[in-house]
């Protein structure tokens, strides 16, 4: 680039010796008509004029050339001034082309919302008309809604007042929560791809702020690091009481998914752990195995035999399915084996043992310390009974529990 900004400055001062040496010549021609025109007045004036042209023709000239200079020689100045990582920057970004995203680092912008804008405002709309509903029976102590996340999930739909405002509430600050993170991510994303000192923002106070390039970033950066804060945790929490859960913390249950641990055809790159991981495994899991319904029933329907073709009436076709039926219903058992009342029955008896040996646990440990405090509990020796101050001070003896305060103040 200085070889070339050198040239150019070669080849200007070699166009202004060139003018100069055909301005000299034209001067002599001139000189030299000049003598012939003296005695026209009208040709002398209008020489007079294209000579005061041509001199500003050349001064213009002259102010655009050192011009020129003296830019070229500041690009030169500036360029010299970088250092090489600012250098390797602006050959990238050259690289990448005219539409290149600067947040991004590619020639097209990558960015992608992280949410469902649609599916979290038809979701926020369903939880205020739950929120009217609520309100509109002030009288209500208990009221049964399957609107709330823990009724959606399989908990009880039954709940009490405060309870499902409650809970309602919640969810629809979440919910906020996840939309503004998901503003504030693309406003960061523009203040880091503009090239403008200033820029307008809406995401931090919900209307249009204008706002310095660089402060904009400090500020969308805080509240993008705190939203992500908050939202992290909140996932690890339910994460932890899904996992919980699905580990029989809080009691046996039967598990409402169907991929766990390490399942290659789902995730090759470890186990797949209870929470939303587990969530996002049984989608895809789903997703296959409908998708391998359809490949079977695809195949099946060209090599499947119609009802229609097979002889016969309506009648005769329906007598052997009315038969098997018959059989059935008279050689099953009324508890069938992974029924829900065999469950139900399970969990009764399973209940009952425990509560015998609650009990007999109970009862032993009564007995243990009645013999233990059968001395002190007795009433032998105590100073209101019939065995005389004398003998009470002799014969009393304190309680493991009175031993234990006496050595506590001791």
């Amino acid at each position: 680039r200085e070889r070339a900004q050198r040239f150019l400055l070669e080849q200007d001062k070699e166009d202004e010796d060139d003018e100069d040496g055909s301005s000299s010549s034209s001067s002599d021609e001139e000189e030299q008509e000049g003598h012939d025109d003296d005695d026209d007045p009208q040709k002398k004036k209008k020489k007079q004029v294209h000579h005061h042209a041509r001199g500003g023709d050349k001064a213009t000239e002259t102010a655009r050339i050192s011009k020129e200079v003296y830019l070229a020689r500041k690009a030169v100045m500036k360029e010299r001034r970088k250092d090489e990582a600012t250098k390797q920057l602006e050959r990238d970004l050259d690289r990448l082309g005219p539409r290149a995203c600067l947040a991004c680092f590619a020639s097209e912008c990558e960015w992608k919302s992280s949410i469902d804008v649609a599916a979290l405002e038809a979701r926020r709309k369903v939880l205020s008309d739950e929120l009217v509903f609520v309100k509109m029976n002030p009288d209500a102590t208990t009221l049964e809604s399957y609107v709330p996340l823990s009724a959606a999930r399989g908990g009880n739909p039954t709940f009490r007042r405060g309870d499902l405002v409650h809970e309602l509430v919640w969810e629809d600050t979440q919910l906020v929560a996840r939309l503004k993170l998901n503003a504030i991510d693309r406003d960061l994303h523009d203040a880091y791809a503009t090239r403008k000192e200033y820029m307008e923002i809406r995401s931090l106070h919900a209307y249009p702020t204008m706002m310095w390039t660089n402060n904009a970033r400090r500020a969308l950066e805080r509240e993008h690091n705190r939203y992500v804060a908050a939202t992290v945790a909140s996932d690890i929490v339910d994460d932890v009481l899904a996992y919980m859960f699905e580990g029989w913390y809080f009691g046996e249950r039967e598990s409402s998914y169907s991929v766990a641990g390490y399942v290659p055809s789902v995730k090759r790159d470890g186990f797949v752990r209870a929470g939303s991981d587990q969530i996002r495994a049984q989608h895809k899991a789903e997703a296959l195995e409908a998708r391998k319904v359809q490949d079977e029933r695809r195949q099946g329907s060209s090599s499947s035999v119609r009802d229609t073709a097979i002889p016969g009436s309506p009648r005769s076709k329906q007598e052997a399915i009315e038969v098997e039926a018959q059989f059935r219903l008279t050689d099953e058992k009324v508890v069938k084996a992974g029924s829900d009342r065999e469950k139900h029955m399970d969990e009764t008896e399973r209940t009952l043992k425990f509560g015998l040996f609650c009990i007999t646990l109970m009862f032993f440990r009564g007995m243990a310390l009645i013999q233990r405090e059968k001395a002190s509990w007795s009433g032998e020796g105590d100073a209101v009974g019939g065995g005389g101050f004398h003998q009470a001070n002799t014969k009393n003896q304190p309680t493991e529990e009175r031993k234990k305060m006496r050595r506590e103040e001791a």
